[in-house]
């Protein structure tokens, strides 16, 4: 039990692969996996509230992703959605499911997608400063020719 604990702490906040985790302890990938697997999860319900979220999705394959809501106040994630693809369909389902299952919106935290700010109308929003970065750097060339455009930090 205390080396299931040992392997989930590793491969859940050091970040490490069941390949890494498999070298350290001198063991096969499937036999980390198994041990990952069966190790018990505990699950603490978070109380339906008024909270503020910041949402966003991101994949680890093409085709395979995860949608996150999060409340930066809890330091949770509130809800999550496996998904093939990001659509702002995808935010309208799970903010309805949130307000289903009792809770609100104060505000929202999103990047920059096209059509989910509108989902969220009624709230504040505000734009992830990352993706504010991104969206602007994609118009500004990294290598300036006029001298007034070099001296800009």
């Amino acid at each position: 039990m205390r080396l299931r604990k040992q392997l989930w702490q590793r491969y859940v906040w050091k970040k490490q692969t069941a390949a890494q985790i498999a070298e350290q302890y001198r063991r096969s990938i499937d036999w980390i996996r198994r041990q990952l697997d069966s190790a018990p999860l505990s699950h603490s319900p978070i109380t339906p509230q008024p909270l503020v979220f910041v949402a966003d999705a991101f994949f680890n394959r093409r085709s395979f992703g995860v949608c996150v809501f999060r409340s930066p106040k809890l330091r949770k994630n509130v809800y999550w959605l496996v998904i093939t693809t990001e659509s702002p369909a995808t935010y309208r389902q799970m903010r309805g499911e949130l307000e289903q299952r009792g809770f609100s919106f104060k505000a929202i935290g999103l990047d920059g997608r096209r059509g989910v700010k509108e989902l969220f109308s009624d709230i504040p929003v505000q734009m992830c400063q990352f993706h504010q970065i991104k969206i602007v750097s994609r118009y500004i060339t990294g290598r300036p020719k006029l001298e007034n455009y070099k001296r800009l930090p």
